[in-house]
């Protein structure tokens, strides 16, 4: 077979960090079947990252809704390879003004590209209705396969309104593959009403280039005048809700009567800190928990390996949910035990009783029994480590991952 060229439209990219911006690095960096171009936004960090692959960025700006109509309709009325598809994304289109708007900034890259493409360029889409709109267009007007990723809370969010909602649906529905980072969001597309057969769940994974036993255990612990027979937990998150950290916090008094010299430390920064520093004086916990702010993405690597378990129990909050938590097998890549809440993907991620715990988000007795076994048995804590690593050497990395990917992708050329 022929080559497969890849176009990647993302709204996030390195050097801006986060889930993914980093599962599109990934993507684009680690391709093996043709040609890669990334279309994203433009950063706004001082932090300039060079690639060896093709990256436009754009000015994320939106223009005038009637400037946006006049742009669009008449390439979807006398361009589009399937008219009655077209026309009901045109009505889509008309009805959210929002996604309209915003994709004219990116029009210019995107047909571009695709004017220049060769015949299996697949139109790869970080998301499914902000870059999954322009990729719908993309396989209209130029009969391309459109393949969109799905996370999680994004498929939740867009229910809140009916016109997005529609708008979702209809742009996974016309999709030709639908890769999923876990079976919990799948779970959610197939309710909506897709088709579970085009959806392909691919959990995410760890760099292992990356992330390794090393160490900085004595250095972080210096950094924080953390005493050498204190025992750690980590917490390294957004500093939201659904991450769980207050509910830590709140099993602490627990932890501490069974493992006095436990310090908590969380790593990050959010809308969530000031709540979080309050019930910490609430309860007299200024002596056991570290606020230790954001953390650079190149020393997360010492953070991880400083600590004796990672701790994050994730839970749902409205629409807002972990729809993976990647942050888990970056921990076990470093040969740490972790808890997870039992709640989202976080189920894929973590294998209860095996690669760690996976506890009740919403009960501090839960959380502080599972705590309290790990540190108080160095047994059990290093063999759950042990294969929590062992699974991502074996099976969730990147490079895994993405020949998971390659292979379903050539599957729509057969």
């Amino acid at each position: 077979m022929s080559r497969i060229d890849s176009i990647i439209i993302s709204k996030g990219f390195p050097p801006v960090e986060g889930g993914i911006e980093t599962y599109m690095f990934q993507l684009a960096s680690r391709w093996n079947l043709g040609n890669v171009c990334v279309l994203c936004g433009k950063e706004d960090t001082k932090r300039k990252i060079e690639f060896d692959f093709k990256v436009n960025r754009f000015s994320d700006e939106e223009c005038s809704y009637f400037k946006a109509i006049r742009t669009i309709v008449p390439m979807l009325l006398f361009k589009s390879h399937k008219k009655i598809i077209a026309l009901r994304y045109l009505l889509l289109l008309i009805i959210n003004r929002t996604f309209l708007k915003s994709m004219i900034s990116r029009l210019h890259y995107f047909l571009n590209e695709m004017i220049s493409s060769e015949e299996n360029t697949t139109i790869q889409c970080a998301t499914h209705i902000y870059s999954g709109s322009i990729g719908l267009l993309g396989k209209l007007l130029f009969n391309k396969k459109l393949v969109v990723y799905i996370h999680g809370t994004e498929l939740l969010m867009y229910q809140e309104r009916w016109n997005f909602n529609l708008f979702q649906k209809f742009i996974l529905s016309n999709a030709d593959l639908i890769i999923s980072n876990s079976n919990y969001t799948k779970s959610i597309a197939v309710t909506m009403g897709i088709s579970d057969k085009k959806i392909e769940v691919i959990n995410l994974g760890a760099d292992t280039e990356k992330f390794y036993p090393n160490d900085s255990k004595k250095n972080i612990y210096k950094k924080y005048n953390i005493n050498k027979n204190d025992m750690l937990l980590l917490s390294i998150s957004h500093l939201i809700p659904r991450k769980g950290n207050d509910m830590v916090i709140q099993a602490l008094p627990k932890i501490i009567q069974k493992i006095p010299n436990v310090k908590y430390m969380i790593g990050g920064t959010g809308r969530n800190k000031e709540k979080l520093l309050t019930l910490t004086d609430e309860l007299n916990l200024q002596e056991n928990i570290i606020f230790a702010g954001y953390i650079q993405d190149d020393e997360l690597i010492d953070y991880l390996n400083a600590c004796d378990v990672f701790i994050m129990p994730n839970r749902k909050e409205g629409y807002d949910v972990e729809g993976f938590g990647i942050v888990f097998l970056e921990a076990n890549a470093c040969r740490k035990a972790v808890i997870a809440g039992d709640s989202g993907g976080a189920v894929d991620a973590v294998i209860n009783k095996k690669t760690g715990y996976l506890v009740n988000p919403l009960s501090t007795d839960d959380i502080s029994d599972k705590v309290i076994k790990l540190l108080s048995n160095d047994k059990l804590r290093n063999g759950i480590a042990k294969s929590g690593y062992d699974r991502v050497i074996t099976e969730l990395n990147w490079v895994n991952v993405i020949e998971k990917i390659e292979r379903i992708i050539k599957r729509l050329y057969d």
